[in-house]
């Protein structure tokens, strides 16, 4: 069962009137699913009343996480009611045994990027209900048994969502769909490597769950079903097998704490093969107050792989995840950006239209049944070659349209706002008119900057698009041609990208000049990186950059066919994606042309 859980409440106490809409929705939901599978009233309100206690503890951990700035261990899965302590978070000391009574612990040495291969990953047991301040009914799910509660125990730690910075994952629990277990062409690409907690409910079969009475022998149902043995990590007869489990007919072996979230299914010839775990979860941007830079968010880095027509997302490590295109097919997509609502625009610049994706990369059909608005021409509204976008403040996208030589605004329904320049689409070379425009930036202050790519030069511009200034000042003269590319600091040849980072420092990519220059907001310049070449920390035809949460800088590396990530200012060389040869390729996890890195939660 598939509860909605990116939409979950977010508010941090009570329930709004939209809270209670999603509820009902996922009332409908459930019923909808419980009539096709053939599952009576009766089991079918039992469902409904799981969603709904689910509902609750996720918006009772959203407040205590609000009120603690963490949330709480598991509470004992075996304590009898009649207990002083019943319902209450386990204890155990930082950082070696934390909630290490709880009934199921994973340690960190199944995490070989984590800093420390000490002390516990995920701790796992029952809904601490006392601890968040619910009734005990809360603890279980509408057939009576007690609903599983696995948790991050990061985020447990006093301060984890203010102070703790991420490490090798953003959280240690991984989601899988029903592909891993029967080996279909998706069994690798988990919905989530990076869930921070998860609630479970055994359905009405319950088998591996635990009873309300308490006690340490879980529900025997004789369920072979391999997803359902996952979750509770027992075998066909209900005997525990130890945490992380992996049943010995999986297509992949599971080594670290890892569940299974899917549709009901239901198979007539055999009822024990039928599977209706109910699972929900959330991953630590959904927690958040604020999503910032400073390391208290979980952010994956996202490359626009313009030869193979498609997006790879990594983790914060540059481990290879998964990879989307367009149903309709890309053509030479270039930039991308992500939306307050954590979905993510492609500027599918061979196809002129900019398209809209979750951060499954799910098409989002918010334009008359399509996930794209454009179309190739000159007009208003119309596109060619359009590689650059970025949001402002507002929540309005500003596309730029390199081969028409200007920008324009649309909201995000994607109606036409306003372009700049105001009129025309001819190369100039006056203050904000542009000649082969490339990428913009929004500054903390609601400035933008744009790369002018032919006119050697980056313009800033105010929120209401009146210019500001240009870098090289020289440039910034309406009596003279563009400015001829040179290598001196300061100038430079074929600016291709730009970011800006936490400080507001402007960082400029040069295609041409194969390196990364710093400037500071009023046009100062401060440094230089990189090098032509295909050593690590050289480039060829480089024409994007990017900040993670530790300040590294990403690089993608156009002509070498890979990503690299140098240590802040660009000093150190740390890895390259792949981490071998710089040849195109169509394998997952490789590149043929990227064009953009790009973090995103």
């Amino acid at each position: 069962m598939i509860l909605p859980y990116r939409h979950f409440p977010r508010r941090l106490q009570g329930f709004s009137l939209l809270e209670l809409s999603i509820v009902l929705a996922i009332i409908a939901l459930v019923t909808a699913m419980a009539v096709n599978s053939g599952i009576g009233i009766v089991s079918s309100s039992r469902q409904i009343a799981t969603a709904q206690k689910m509902a609750i503890i996720d918006q009772a951990l959203m407040k205590f996480r609000a009120t603690y700035d963490r949330i709480p261990c598991p509470a004992d899965t075996t304590q009898s009611p009649t207990s002083s302590t019943y319902g209450t978070e386990v204890t155990g000391t930082f950082p070696a045994s934390l909630c290490s009574g709880a009934n199921f612990t994973a340690n960190k040495s199944l995490y070989s990027g984590m800093s420390s291969a000490v002390g516990i990953a995920v701790a796992e047991g029952s809904v601490p209900t006392a601890t968040l301040n619910l009734p005990s009914d809360l603890m279980y799910d509408g057939w009576g048994n007690r609903i599983r509660y696995a948790v991050d125990a990061s985020m447990t730690v006093a301060g984890a969502f203010t102070n703790t910075q991420i490490g090798a994952l953003c959280g240690a629990i991984t989601v899988y769909d029903m592909n891993f277990i029967t080996g279909g062409s998706s069994a690798s690409t988990p919905r989530s490597t990076g869930a921070i907690y998860i609630l479970i409910s055994h359905g009405p079969n319950g088998h591996g769950a635990y009873t309300r009475f308490g006690g340490s022998t879980p529900i025997n149902n004789g369920s072979v079903n391999l997803a359902e043995q996952v979750n509770c990590h027992c075998n066909s007869s209900g005997t525990s097998q130890g945490y992380p489990y992996s049943p010995g007919t999986l297509p992949t072996a599971i080594t670290t704490p890892s569940y299974v979230q899917a549709d009901p299914s239901v198979d007539t010839a055999n009822y024990l093969d039928n599977f209706d775990d109910i699972v929900s979860y959330k991953e630590r941007w959904q927690m958040q107050s604020s999503w910032d830079n400073t390391g208290t968010v979980c952010p994956a880095i996202y490359v626009v792989d313009s030869g193979n027509n498609r997006v790879e997302k990594f983790d914060v490590n540059g481990n290879y995840l998964n990879n989307f295109n367009d149903s309709g097919g890309f053509s030479t997509p270039w930039g991308m950006a992500s939306s307050s609502d954590g979905n993510l625009w492609v500027a599918d610049s061979g196809n002129n239209r900019i398209t809209e994706f979750d951060n499954t990369g799910a098409a989002v059909n918010n334009f008359s049944g399509n996930n794209y608005f454009g179309s190739a021409g000159a007009g208003t509204g119309h596109f060619s070659s359009p590689e650059g976008i970025a949001f402002d403040s507002s929540g309005n996208i500003w596309v730029v349209d390199h081969g028409n030589n200007r920008l324009q605004e649309f909201n995000s329904s994607g109606t036409y706002l306003l372009s700049i320049p105001s009129a025309g689409t001819s190369t100039g070379y006056a203050n904000g008119l542009f000649d082969g425009p490339t990428t913009i930036a929004f500054s903390a202050e609601g400035n933008f900057w744009v790369t002018d790519y032919s006119n050697n030069r980056i313009e800033e511009f105010n929120a209401s698009g009146a210019w500001l200034q240009t870098i090289p000042a020289a440039c910034a003269n309406t009596a003279i041609p563009a400015c001829a590319a040179s290598a001196t600091a300061g100038k430079f040849s074929g600016p291709k990208g730009l970011s800006i980072d936490s400080s507001g420092n402007i960082w400029v990519v040069e295609s041409t000049g194969a390196r990364v220059q710093e400037f500071d907001k009023n046009g100062v310049y401060l440094g230089t990186f990189g090098a032509s070449g295909t050593a690590t920390g050289q480039f060829t035809t480089p024409y994007n950059t990017a900040f993670d949460v530790s300040r590294n800088i990403w690089v993608a590396d156009y002509g070498n066919n890979r990503i690299q990530k140098l240590s802040p200012g660009g000093g150190t060389w740390i890895q390259s994606v792949p981490s071998s040869g710089v040849t195109s390729s169509a394998t997952v996890g490789k590149f043929n042309a990227p064009t953009t890195v790009y973090f995103a939660r």
